[in-house]
């Protein structure tokens, strides 16, 4: 295959568009849709991805090569992921400009340009997610997110937040809030900010910064949570390990007392 940046560039900016004008994907589709287009949609695009499964199925193996997590995951797998961000794009596309999914797969050559341009996204996101050294699983959650990321964004984000959050935090934004990392980046280290005021002496900073990315629409609720259940445990027995405590009740968060008791 070959790919024009000009085709490219053009994809970039519908996305782009999208974020901005705040498209949805999310919500119910009707019963026509269901009945009428889902099954055109889901057609098309299956026998697109077959037509370039050779190619798609050589660029796999020469990203994934001998790697030991490359077994974990099937080629199979590699197709759907991709048939289900290239489903997605199309949606995208169709409901920033209201119109019916299905007469953009009918228009064979539009058709073909966001083929291209999911297709190129797809596997450099793969590609530069392997260079990272990121496990197979999550390169691949990452790619399934590619109608709204680009393959850039993840090493721009790690450039732009450089000193300011852990590596993690700019995947979990990747990851949940595809549209718009920054802003959920921006939202958290304001939210590290004011928890530790509020919460000086009460917590470790670990404690903070896990509520405030695990926990972003009540942060203090955990914190409070946190609180309350670590003096419940340290009051019962006194000689339970601090740090045992703590990585429990961060891992365990809606665990019952009785539970948490035989936990630790």
């Amino acid at each position: 295959m070959r790919f024009q940046p000009s085709t490219i560039r053009e994809g970039r900016n519908i996305k782009a568009e999208a974020r901005k004008e705040r498209v949805e994907l999310r919500g119910r589709n009707s019963a026509d849709f269901k009945k009428i287009v889902q099954p055109t949609l889901e057609k098309t695009i299956e026998l697109s991805v077959q037509a370039n499964r050779a190619w798609l199925k050589k660029e796999w193996q020469k990203i994934s090569g001998d790697s030991e997590d490359a077994g974990n995951i099937s080629f199979a797998e590699v197709v759907a992921t991709f048939q289900t961000t290239l489903e997605k794009r199309i949606k995208m596309i169709a409901r920033l400009e209201g119109i019916s999914p299905e007469k953009i797969i009918k228009e064979n050559e539009r058709f073909s340009l966001i083929f291209d341009q999911a297709v190129f996204d797809f596997i450099i996101f793969i590609r530069k997610s392997r260079r990272r050294g990121d496990p197979l699983l999550q390169t691949l959650f990452l790619a399934e997110l590619s109608h709204w990321l680009n393959p850039g964004d993840i090493a721009r984000l790690n450039e732009k937040y450089k000193d300011k959050v852990d590596p993690s935090v700019i995947k979990s934004a990747a990851l949940g809030y595809p549209k718009d990392p920054d802003k959920f980046i921006d939202s958290y280290l304001l939210e590290v900010v004011r928890l530790s005021k509020k919460y000086k002496d009460k917590v470790d900073p670990s404690v903070i910064k896990s509520a405030a990315l695990s926990y972003p629409k009540d942060p203090d609720k955990f914190i409070d949570w946190f609180i309350k259940m670590k003096h419940y445990l340290l009051s019962t027995q006194p000689d339970r390990k601090l740090y045992l405590v703590t990585e429990t009740l961060l891992s365990n968060h809606f665990k019952s007392e009785d539970e948490l008791d035989k936990i630790i």
